[in-house]
């Protein structure tokens, strides 16, 4: 859990029971996780999906974090375009949101009150350049670089942002 936001793994089973229930029925609703397994083996590998309805840009962001083991056998880019096809596929009802102007750059010069294409947020840390190249394989666009504080004993990180706009039908 090194890249995420919590940056160490919990310290116990409840902690770590507790934060599932977050992806659990009837919280389910507001998320779209799975957990992800070696398909030969059935073994528990990672999780990833849609954390959040609505992030800071106003999108839902994606998410993804994998054991070390499993590091750099690809699949972290597998689950990506996986993910990323079966999300486009949902049904959809469209809906008045307020973004932030720098997410919706993929579809050129909009302004206020323009319908754009739908867009999937993806955030990385600057230093973890393997998981900004699974974003750009799986159809994710820079946006900008953020400077953040942090709760892993730095003061500031920096961020990749990146966003996937819906595909065109």
């Amino acid at each position: 859990m090194i890249w995420t936001s919590q940056g160490h793994i919990d310290p116990d089973i409840e902690a770590t029971k507790k934060k599932l229930a977050e992806f659990l029925p009837p919280k389910d609703k507001h998320t779209y996780n799975f957990a992800i397994c070696e398909r030969e083996t059935g073994e528990f590998i990672g999780m990833g999906g849609n954390l959040w309805r609505q992030d800071f840009f106003g999108w839902p962001e994606v998410g993804y974090m994998f054991h070390p083991s499993v590091w750099g056998k690809g699949y972290a880019t597998e689950f990506m375009k996986g993910f990323m096809e079966m999300w486009w596929q949902l049904p959809r009802v469209e809906e008045e949101v307020e973004v932030a102007t720098c997410s919706i750059k993929v579809d050129g010069d909009v302004e206020e009150g323009d319908v754009v294409r739908e867009v999937m947020i993806g955030i990385t840390d600057a230093a973890n350049l393997a998981s900004a190249k699974v974003l750009e394989k799986g159809g994710f666009e820079r946006l900008e670089d953020w400077i953040v504080e942090n709760n892993k004993g730095k003061e500031l990180d920096r961020l990749f942002v990146f966003a996937c706009p819906r595909p065109e039908p």
